[in-house]
């Protein structure tokens, strides 16, 4: 088996195919000069395995791009399939209350080692530096072009090279006429125009819900404020829902904040008055509701006008009216993005039409097979991308075993 791309979804199909059939013969050609670069960054240097989630209906629902086409693969091997991987190569895997999932070592080299444990009579041959340019389809097989070395012909291929932040990065794909869906960046913090809370630089904020101007794609979690916008789990999932929108907005867009996302903007406001009646005399600056951080309400205040109140007796309609607007949809206005450096991932790639969801195999190209980010899938930030890797190396390599003499 030749694989195209030493990351994620290539060592571990190789490490498989080598548990299965520990005689053959692999090689894999990876363009960089390193070896599993990204499952070393991920999680800023833990590695998210996975994540916490058994359900594959509720599993499915983390990918924006790929569900339902990831139901096979899943099914075949799921996150439990994962952990009980990993701990047969002597690594357990533990979650964290959000349901991320990492090595009890909370150390990435650990899953390098593990995706790297290969026989010592049989290790597959690997080399760096060695970028494909041209793929040709034979009559049995393929023959695969790289920069710096002789073509190499084999029975199975296996493009597991990643996501690319243009099409370009699919170029050697040219000869054989795949379908391509272009390939945009998912999972971008956002870059706000003249950030107004700059000096809330670091504040999070749990439970807040983000949503587009004018459009349905909307998420509750975290917030964080960042010194040129706002990060966090809600504003990820956000920017991979609607990664294809905003690339064809030119990540020029208006998002909202909703800090109080189980009142109506009537009860925000019914709340706020009813603080006339039961505490006249505080002053609202200091009065931190709806369980804000200190620093988010002083900054509300400051822009409604509460905080040029001595007193809730003095506040005036029109103040508490522009606080309940605020508190339920702060508008910001976005321009341009800054990739989450521990997750980059690309929503395009491989169209799935083209692509069997049982063998991750080409339907055009017998021997043909894909795995990971190359394909057009991609999930939320929280381990979801690497259960992706596996699971469709997984099934890829099933379907190869089974067919090798």
């Amino acid at each position: 088996m030749l694989v195209v791309g030493a990351g994620a979804a290539g060592h571990f199909a190789a490490s498989e195919l080598l548990r299965r059939k520990p005689e053959s013969r692999i090689l894999l050609l990876e363009k960089t000069g390193q070896v599993l670069s990204k499952v070393r960054i991920s999680g800023g240097g833990r590695c998210n395995v996975t994540h916490h989630c058994f359900d594959n209906v509720r599993l499915l629902a983390n990918y924006p791009r790929g569900n339902p086409w990831l139901k096979e693969a899943f099914r075949q091997f799921s996150v439990q399939d994962t952990l009980n991987w990993f701990k047969a190569v002597g690594v357990r895997i533990v979650a964290e209350p959000d349901g991320r999932m990492f090595p009890e070592s909370n150390q990435s080299e650990t899953i390098v080692r593990a995706l790297c444990r290969w026989p010592e009579n049989n290790k597959p041959e690997i080399r760096l530096h060695s970028q494909v340019i041209k793929i040709l389809p034979l009559e049995s097989g393929f023959r695969v072009f790289t920069k710096n070395s002789e073509p190499v012909s084999c029975r199975f291929l296996l493009l597991a090279s990643g996501g690319s932040p243009g099409s370009g990065g699919m170029q050697y794909l040219s000869e054989l006429q795949l379908k391509l869906v272009p390939p945009v960046p998912s999972l971008f913090t956002f870059n706000v125009k003249n950030h107004p809370w700059n000096s809330l630089m670091g504040l999070a904020a749990e439970d807040v819900v983000v949503s587009l101007s004018n459009s349905n794609n909307r998420f509750r979690g975290p917030v964080l404020v960042t010194h040129w916008g706002f990060s966090g789990p809600a504003v990820l999932r956000l920017s991979a829902a609607a990664a294809r929108e905003l690339s064809s907005a030119n990540y020029q867009f208006d998002f909202m904040l909703d800090f109080v996302p189980d009142l109506s903007e009537a009860a925000v406001n019914e709340m706020l008055r009813e603080q006339i009646m039961l505490n006249p005399r505080q002053k609202p600056l200091n009065a931190r509701l709806f369980g804000l951080p200190a620093r988010l309400w002083e900054q509300l205040c400051t822009e409604s006008g509460l905080a040029s109140y001595h007193n809730w007796a003095e506040t005036g309609k029109k103040s508490l009216q522009q606080m309940a607007g605020l508190l339920k949809a702060r508008k910001f206005c976005v321009s341009g993005k800054t990739t989450f450096k521990d997750e980059f991932v690309t929503a395009g790639g491989i169209a799935l039409d083209q692509v069997n969801p049982s063998s991750c195999e080409s339907i055009r190209y017998p021997g043909l097979f894909f795995a990971g980010e190359i394909l057009d899938v991609d999930g939320f930030t929280g381990g979801f991308n690497f259960q992706a890797a596996w699971s469709t190396a997984y099934a890829a390599v099933k379907e190869i075993s089974a067919r090798l003499n």
